[in-house]
């Protein structure tokens, strides 16, 4: 299906080449072009490979990681200075970004004289910003061009809209995991390694990958983390925005990240920690097969997390490594992909809803229905059991029991291999992609904002509950649901009244006049985007007023078009499920 939900037939080349070999399966990597493929369209897919390959070295981090190395090569090492000529071959847009460069250097993290850590801003997210939405958009007209369904329109933008609400968060839950980390340095560090830089980022390198395979893993093996991680893995699409899919409390990894305060400073600590989520970033994508055998076998690479993310049996809780996938290979959680058993990815059960506030509480609620369901001294156990496992009351008087129940193969009522689209009219889809852009611009200027700046902490939240309020509605929409038809006008119209509260509440320069804060100091301070989002807001409201009612919930032969996907996707569920059970029971048969 397309992303409004209209089928597309599957491309069938005669004879295809895939890029860089293997791969397989209608999970696995996709093919780079066909012999019978008209010139034109060869070159526009060569085209966006190379583009979509530079986006993502710089998504990645990649220039972080060329300079780093060229700085350990050199014996004296290179000065990170915005003028160096290495800056301007690894840095696609110097005269944008010297500025950001240069404020990093001045604010990079410096220790005072009494040994604590003043924590400055690194501009590694920031400049790898753009090139993520550049990435993602490269490679859904690749798809495009190849004529493959790698994600709908909906799952993409619940994906990015989880992705704002993370960053939304992401300052106030920073400060939190960091706090704890800079006191163990500061008071409780076993030996200061800043007097050896190669030994200290050898270190950080080392022990962020290490803590990051832990604390992934005890985030699959415990509910309560799990219930903060799953929202990564509710997708049930694999490609670059699904990178982007965040919780909005990043708190499930912290406690396998104290260790290292006792060696790493806490700036060098916090810069891996931001390479390493970078390098994430490019893996999450079925367009790039397995890749040379040493690569494989030392990084993680999209062929393996692409088996982290699927829900077949055999893909379940393995590939937890983050830069380096050794991790897994030595405490036995690898798991190579299969050329014979296409990928289907999601959660078991599958969320089925692009509302992102319904992801993040998706599991904390399955928790407490557990818990309601299990006698008072076992009922706690369910924060810390791992989510396959589950207490079974007793029958006939007998006491009940823990039991750990193994992941459904595909094709079980709880395991479908699919959920098909809902249909999303376009003027519908049209208005959504609005009301998100809106909500992005309006997450920018928060984002954008110095944190020096005074007064502004109401109209910030004002502009934080916005983002969150847009994104669940943006949810209920493409969920088709009634009530999203009487929520969303009035959440345009609240919207439109805060923006104003923001821009007249904002500070003013120096003055008592009554139309200060219409000075032009004012106005150029705001870069004329307050202005410019009151008109915004305005044409969404009225917008909303017609579109909502119109195509918020679904009509009677759309409603009936859904009753019978539904039906054909529990039909080919069932033949899924009959064949792999089937096949298995062979399988045993011929062991014994």
């Amino acid at each position: 299906q397309t992303a409004l939900g209209t089928p597309r037939a599957p491309a069938t080349p005669s004879r295809a080449l895939r890029f860089a070999g293997g791969g397989g399966g209608a999970g696995g990597p996709v093919v780079l072009g066909s012999a019978m493929m008209p010139v034109g369209q060869q070159a526009a897919e060569l085209a966006l490979w190379a583009c979509l390959l530079l986006a993502l070295f710089y998504a990645g981090g990649g220039n972080f990681a060329v300079l780093s190395a060229f700085n350990f090569l050199t014996p004296a090492g290179i000065p990170l200075t915005s003028n160096h000529s290495l800056w301007k071959l690894t840095l696609p847009t110097t005269s944008l970004l010297t500025s950001a460069i240069d404020e990093w250097l001045e604010n990079a993290p410096q220790r005072d004289e009494a040994g604590a850590v003043e924590l400055g801003g690194l501009p590694l997210f920031e400049e790898a910003l753009p090139f993520f939405f550049l990435a993602v958009s490269l490679e859904m007209a690749l798809s495009w061009l190849q004529g493959r369904r790698h994600g709908s329109y909906q799952a993409t933008i619940a994906s990015l809209s989880a992705g704002l609400l993370h960053e939304a968060a992401e300052g106030f839950c920073r400060v939190l995991t960091l706090v704890p980390y800079c006191y163990i340095h500061q008071h409780f560090r076993v030996v200061d390694l800043s007097g050896n830089k190669a030994l200290m980022w050898v270190v950080a390198f080392v022990g962020a990958d290490l803590g990051f395979y832990w604390s992934h893993r005890l985030a699959h093996e415990v509910n309560l983390l799990w219930a903060i991680h799953q929202v990564h893995h509710s997708s049930e699409e694999f490609n670059l925005a699904t990178a982007l899919r965040q919780n909005i409390t990043g708190f499930d990894d912290i406690l396998c990240f104290l260790p290292l305060a006792l060696l790493v400073p806490p700036e060098v600590h916090q810069t891996h920690m931001t390479v390493n989520l970078l390098f994430q970033f490019w893996i999450h994508t079925r367009h790039i097969p397995k890749l040379p055998w040493p690569i494989e076998f030392v990084f993680n690479t999209p062929s393996h997390h692409r088996v982290h993310h699927g829900r077949n049996p055999w893909c379940i809780d393995c590939n937890y490594g983050g830069t380096l996938i050794i991790w897994d290979r030595l405490f036995g959680t690898f798991c190579e992909e299969r050329e014979d058993d296409a990928i289907v990815y999601g959660i078991v059960p599958p969320l089925k809803s692009f509302e992102p506030w319904a992801a993040q509480l998706h599991h904390l609620r399955e928790i407490g229905r557990r818990m309601s369901r299990t006698p008072a001294p076992e009922a706690a156990k369910h924060i810390v059991a791992g989510p396959g496992r589950l207490w079974v009351a007793g029958k006939d008087g007998k006491a009940g029991r823990w039991k750990d129940f193994p992941v459904p193969e595909l094709g079980h009522r709880a395991n479908p291999v699919a959920t098909p689209l809902r249909a999303l009219p376009t003027p519908l889809a049209l208005y959504t992609l609005l009301s998100f852009s809106v909500a992005g611009a309006a997450f920018l200027f928060l984002a954008l904002q110095p944190s020096s700046a005074s007064g502004p902490t109401m109209q910030a939240i004002g502009v934080a509950a916005f983002v969150g309020s847009a994104v669940w509605t943006i949810g209920l929409l493409h969920d088709r649901s009634p009530a999203a038809a009487a929520i969303e006008p009035a959440r345009a119209l609240v919207a439109l009244a805060v923006c104003a509260w923001v821009a007249m509440g904002w500070p003013a320069p120096e003055g008592d006049g009554p139309l200060d804060w219409l000075s032009l100091e004012r106005v150029q301070a705001l870069g004329w985007g307050l202005q410019s989002a009151l008109a915004v807001l305005a044409v969404q409201a009225a917008l909303s007023a017609v579109v909502c009612p119109l195509y918020a919930a679904e009509t009677a032969a759309e409603k009936e078009a859904w009753r019978l996907a539904l039906a054909e996707q529990g039909a080919a569920s069932k033949r899924t499920f009959e064949a792999r059970t089937k096949a298995a029971a062979g399988e045993s048969k011929k062991r014994r």
